[in-house]
């Protein structure tokens, strides 16, 4: 505060309060003096768009009387009615008193790379009669004109470009390709032009530009070899030779016994999933690592129904072991199968396999029973649909159900036409078999289809009406000139985008069809066809829905025949007229007045067919003859004098000459088949063909099989001549016979200590006669069985005489027998020979197997000591006992720990079955422990581990933020704009996310087309905003809540702004071009300007604040981009100046201005943006994240 101004005496201050206005030195106050505080433009602001809203507002509430075209004028160059003053700007002037703020509308654009003068004269007043203190003045210059570079790569995946994006006419553009790994750069193309063999190319942009990268593969191979530690722990599969860049899967398969741990490469753990997935970039050496386990299973038995009958085997095994489990029907059932969850997995009451994991059996038994069948029909047919009919057996608890279709209900069910059930759902008892109808009820419920087109001059809609419940309706919406469908809403919502909308009615529905307004030129295109058969006019650029009308002028020689657009005739007027709606290529086509030719046709021989075609024809015309065989014959071809001109029946030229044709035809032979039949032996057909001309000769050769001969000839051959010869002059079957040719064979028999007899008993049998053996033991002895040419203990024994045979039958004395009974528990024993009883002087070996958790220790009862297997003699009946001991198994303990360490306690290489083990995990610097995965999960530390199987547990660590910390939005945060006087766009704008305005009312939100809500709350802006719109005179609670928010975003600023945590100062004077910027709080006194682009490096929780002094310039094309999962809520651009986003730039964070924030073409913004004064937005994409 000045010293002077403090010490002016009283009296002269009521002078000045009473005369009138003075401007005061300390702040400007309500009823002093009115001041313009900011202008948009502001001042000297270049690369303004031209079609910029001007607007100024003042530090007080103006007269709107004297805000006016004569106190504000826009000029080109310099201030109006100054020497070297420009053309007065004509255009739309509003005053909005609550900003208080006036917006200036220019009629037409603004000029490219012009600068403009705005002032605002004396001769505006505040409502107290104050004027301005002075003329304000200020200039600003509009963007010079620009053309967009496109570029692409070809292929997608051979590389990436930089460069594309808007440059100012006559600049120079520097665009470079940059291959992906496997490509190499080719060339540089445009349409089918190639401009440069450089990967860094330039050239100075005159229009619009279309760029192709085009790229090669370039092969590089790498190997990935495997193996396995240890290598009997499991097999690996994946390696060999890839191309540089493919995706490569390795596997690791566990031999049983075997776990899988991890893939390692060097000393480094690269994943602990047995199929590792990456993708190869250079040779790559891993071990898969095994641990060796010890995995018992339980096998779990039951019956089904539980009197079915009973089962044997169940218990617990070691992994791989071979269990045999056994089912047993009882009386009145039948085994059926066994299954496992549902699945059959055996038909067979004995059931053997090999144990990989726990296993739940049920033997499954069937009780024979009734059934009876449920037949089920609908009436009428077409009233609906029935379930629940099919065969059950008696007893059974059985459910009918019946649908109706669309328009029918359920009535009952009937059987005989009696009602047995009203309900849909009917169950019974089945005692007998039923025959049921269900019974519908034709319905009509209609709905209503309403439509309507918003506006209602865009467009027209059809499809509305009274339909049936349930039927399919299909609306469409059809633009009016001028207008583009844009969707169908109902109510708030967007139903469908597509103007033909199909749906199945069950309710009343109340759509409307949105249209938006467009203008658009199309061009008009005119050729002659041929360019010397006369001349075009009346094409050019015209306006969408505009008439049209051009000219086609024949030259001497030609006549005008037809316009035509592609290969459709579009008119037969030299004068056509048409409304245009779309770019139109018209060619006027013309003929020449031509010679004509004669065509004669005829037959060769006359009698083979008819020709047909001839005539007299205009040059160059189309000319069609037909050539059609008579019966017996078929065509040939067209000739002309000697030569073959087509050999189509149906012949077509252009003709420019007389032409003579000859259609010539050909006689047909007859041809015959000739099928042979041959059993027991094969017949050879020289020659051997399909069919056959009439009179070729054939020779026919029969050959027997092995064991048959030939004999004779029958069907169209007889005799017994081989080979045969035929003449063909029919269709023939012949048959060749064969007869067997018949063996003998004799039969030996031997017999001591007993007799046998032979039933036939003959010298000789023919080959396939059966004879009866049967055997007698002498006094003392007992048949054993059959040796020679027969096996086995059959007696009598059939024989089939097939070859000569000699057969001994063996008797044995009779000895004593034993028994043999073998106890064991938590194991088994297993008896080789394993049978009910045993000879005198049997050997019997037994071998013990402990079940999983248990070991062999003995033998008690009729034998001892361990040795395993054992020998038994058998000299009397024996009872032995196999001993089995429980073991202790040991697991092992995996930790993993990066960032950070683990301690076990106890700390040992292996740990007994039960034990508790302490991990207690310890961060490394700059990391907090978060919790643990792998075999233990939760977040408890220290954490006790009990050990009852190998285990692999992983301590995760999550690096500290860093970061000035976050900034507290409050409510403001519920926004993704949110300004004090206005929000406007142009252009094509999308925004994800709630907007609003306060104190200013909802008219300082332009070019949304807001569609206030019922409850008069918010409003909406459908297809540019994706939520609610809010400002500060809609319904309670919005003023409320806007008041809140507006302050929330004002502490936000204040409190960002004032964070003092060693700040990064003035770094790069404010300069920032391509810098990687780590997690922190920057300063500046100055503004801050972004050209290509920067980088923000840090992790998803660390956090950045940016305190400008003055004003954010992020140049056209810069891309803020984020790397190591940094995240846009935690940034923070608190600017004291104005934001101003140029073209097609990508940024990401939130911006908290104390002033305006603008967004010109192209822009994308991930974040928010928070202003104290005004956004402007020109076609540009907002998405709160």
């Amino acid at each position: 505060m000045k010293t002077k101004i403090l010490l002016t005496t009283l009296a002269t201050a009521l002078v000045v309060l009473f005369v009138g206005c003075k401007k005061d030195d300390f702040e400007e106050k309500i009823g002093i003096c009115p001041e313009v505080i900011s202008t948009i433009p502001t001042n000297g602001a270049v690369g303004v768009p031209v079609n910029q809203v001007i607007s100024v507002t003042f530090n007080e509430n103006m007269n709107p009387a004297t805000i006016t075209q004569t106190s504000f004028s826009l000029t080109e160059g310099t201030v109006p009615g100054t020497k070297g003053a420009g053309l007065k700007i004509a255009g739309t002037l509003t005053y909005d008193g609550t900003t208080p703020t006036f917006t200036f509308e220019p009629t037409t654009a603004l000029t490219p790379n012009t600068t403009y003068t705005g002032k605002v004269a004396r001769t505006a007043k505040d409502m107290m009669g104050n004027a301005l203190q002075a003329d304000y003045i200020w200039s600003f210059k509009t963007a010079p004109q620009q053309f967009v570079v496109a570029l692409s790569s070809n292929p997608v995946i051979g590389g990436t470009t930089i460069g594309s994006g808007s440059y100012v006419s006559g600049s120079t553009v520097n665009i470079t390709a940059t291959p992906n790994a496997g490509y190499t750069f080719v060339n540089w193309t445009e349409g089918t032009n190639i401009l440069s063999t450089n990967a860094a190319y330039s050239f100075t942009i005159e229009g619009n530009r279309t760029l192709v990268a085009n790229f090669t593969v370039t092969i590089v191979n790498y190997t990935v070899t495997l193996s396995s530690f240890p290598v009997a722990g499991g097999t690996t599969t994946g390696g060999g030779s890839y191309v540089s860049g493919s995706s490569v899967t390795i596997t690791a398969t566990p031999a049983t016994g075997y776990t899988f741990m991890y893939w390692t490469e060097g000393t480094n753990v690269v994943s602990t999933d047995a199929s590792y997935i990456f993708t190869i970039t250079s040779n790559r050496t891993f071990v898969a690592s095994f641990t060796e386990t010890i995995i018992n299973y339980t096998v779990t038995l039951s019956s089904n129904p539980a009197a079915g009958g009973a089962t044997s085997g169940a218990g617990t095994y070691i992994s791989g072991a071979s269990v045999s489990v056994g089912a047993t029907p009882n009386a009145g059932y039948t085994f059926t199968n066994w299954t496992e969850g549902g699945t059959v997995v055996s038909t067979n009451a004995n059931y053997n396999f090999t144990i990989t994991g726990n296993r739940t059996l049920v033997a499954n038994f069937t009780e024979t029973v009734t059934t009876f069948v449920v037949t089920l029909s609908s009436d009428p047919i077409a009233g609906g649909t029935t379930v629940g009919g099919g065969t059950y057996n008696s007893g059974a608890s059985v459910i009918v159900i019946a649908t109706p279709n669309v328009g029918y209900t359920f009535t009952n069910w009937t059987e005989g036409g009696s009602v047995v059930s009203t309900h849909a759902t009917y169950a019974f008892t089945l005692t007998g078999n039923r025959t049921l109808v269900a019974n519908f009820t034709e319905t009509a419920e209609n709905f209503i289809v309403s439509l309507s087109s918003n506006p209602a001059a865009g467009g027209s809609t059809t499809g509305g009406g009274s339909y049936v419940s349930g039927s399919l309706v299909t609306i469409n919406a059809t633009p009016n000139l001028g207008y583009t469908f844009l969707f169908w809403t109902e109510g708030e919502s967007i139903i469908s985008k597509n103007a033909g909308y199909s749906f199945t009615i069950t309710a009343n529905r109340t759509l409307v069809a949105i249209f938006t307004e467009t203008v658009n030129n199309y061009t008009v295109t005119l050729s002659s066809n041929p360019p010397a058969g006369g001349s075009t006019s009346g094409g050019g650029t015209f306006t969408s829905g505009s008439t049209v009308t051009v000219t086609a002028t024949p030259n001497t020689g030609y006549t005008f025949m037809y316009w035509t657009e592609g290969a459709n005739v579009v008119s037969t007027s030299l004068d056509y007229s048409f409304s245009i709606i779309t770019s139109r290529v018209l060619v006027a086509n013309f003929s020449e007045i031509a010679d004509t030719y004669t065509v004669a046709v005829s037959s060769n021989p006359t009698a083979g067919g008819s020709a047909t075609g001839g005539g007299s024809f205009t040059s160059g015309a189309s000319v069609t003859v037909t050539a059609t065989p008579n019966d017996g014959f078929v065509f040939t071809n067209w000739t002309e004098g000697a030569i073959v001109v087509s050999s189509n029946a149906a012949y077509t030229f252009n003709i420019a000459g007389n032409r003579i044709l000859v259609a010539n035809f050909t006689a047909i032979i007859d041809t015959y088949t000739l099928t042979v039949i041959a059993v027991n032996g094969t017949v050879v057909k020289n020659p051997d063909q399909a069919a056959y001309n009439s009179g070729t000769s054939v020779q026919l050769t029969a050959i027997p099989n092995a064991g048959y001969t030939f004999t004779s000839w029958n069907g169209d051959a007889s005799g017994s001549a081989n080979p045969l010869t035929v003449v063909m002059n029919s269709n023939k079957t012949i048959t060749a016979n064969f007869t067997a040719v018949v063996n003998t064979y004799t039969l030996i028999v031997n017999a001591v200590n007993g007799t046998v007899v032979k039933d036939p008993d003959q010298a000789a049998y023919n080959s396939g006669t059966s004879v009866v053996l049967t055997a007698t033991p002498n006094a003392g002895y007992t048949f054993t069985g059959w040796s020679g040419d027969a096996t086995g203990s059959v007696n009598p024994l059939t024989v089939v005489m097939n070859a000569n045979k000699n057969i001994t039958a063996n008797f044995t004395a009779v000895v004593n027998t034993y028994t043999l009974v073998v106890n064991a528990v938590n194991g088994t024993v297993v008896k080789n020979p394993d049978q009910a009883a045993y000879n005198s002087g049997t050997t019997v070996v037994l071998t013990a197997t402990p079940n999983a958790g248990y070991t062999f220790t003995g033998w008690s009862g009729d034998a001892t000591g361990s040795l395993n297997p054992l020998t038994v003699v058998m000299n009397a009946n024996k009872n032995i006992t196999a001993i089995f001991t429980a073991i202790v198994n040991t697991y092992t303990l995996t930790v993993v720990a990066v960032n950070g360490s683990v301690v076990k306690n106890p700390d040992q290489a292996a740990y007994n079955s039960g034990t508790s083990v302490v991990l207690t995990a310890t961060p490394d610097a700059g990391y907090t422990f978060t919790g643990w995965s792998g075999d233990a999960t939760g977040s408890l530390n220290p954490l006790t581990v009990i050990m009852d199987a190998n285990k692999t547990i992983t301590a995760n660590f999550t690096k500290d933020p860093i970061g000035p910390g976050h900034v507290n939005l409050g409510t403001a945060g519920d926004f993704a704009v949110l300004t004090k006087s206005g929000i406007s766009t142009t252009g094509v704008t999308s925004i994800t996310g709630d907007i609003g305005v306060s104190p200013a009312a909802a008219s300082s939100i332009t070019g949304f087309g807001l569609i206030m809500d019922a409850t008069n709350e918010f409003s909406r802006s459908p297809g540019i905003v994706v939520g609610k719109v809010y400002a500060a005179n809609y319904a309670a609670p919005t003023p409320t809540k806007m008041t809140t928010a507006i302050s929330d975003m004002e502490a936000a600023f204040t409190a960002a702004m004032g964070l003092v945590l060693a700040p990064i100062v003035e770094l790069y004077a404010g300069n920032l071009n391509g810098q990687t910027l780590a997690p922190g709080l920057y300063k500046w006194s100055t503004g801050v300007s972004i050209t290509t682009g920067i980088t923000l490096a840090g992790g998803p929780d660390d956090t950045w604040v940016f305190q400008i002094s003055q004003d954010l310039t992020v140049a056209n094309s810069a891309i803020i981009t984020l790397s190591g999962g940094a995240k846009v809520e935690n940034i923070v651009w608190v600017v004291a100046g104005q934001a101003v986003l140029g073209t097609d730039v990508d940024f990401s964070g939130i911006i908290l201005s104390q002033t305006l924030i603008s967004l010109n073409s192209g822009a994308r913004v991930t974040g928010r943006l928070l202003a104290q004064t005004a956004v402007t937005i020109i076609g540009s994409t907002i998405i709160q994240p």
